[in-house]
């Protein structure tokens, strides 16, 4: 028996097609056991345009 409670749901994704993730929802109970996966929601996630400018933020860093 678990004495810690988990008050954040679990958020997984699982990126199927570019810019369209599936999120589902699992949420644990009081006693620690998890009250089950609810419906999965495809959601259209915008992408964040500058992620290809990372590694070149990160050597510029280092120079």
């Amino acid at each position: 028996m678990r004495d810690e409670t988990v008050d954040e749901p679990v958020i997984s994704l699982a990126g199927l097609i570019p810019d369209t993730y599936h999120v589902r929802m699992l949420a644990y109970e009081q006693d620690g056991y998890s009250s089950g996966f609810g419906p999965s929601r495809k959601v259209e996630v915008q992408p964040w345009p500058y992620w290809p400018l990372l590694p070149l933020l990160a050597l510029l860093a280092l120079i």
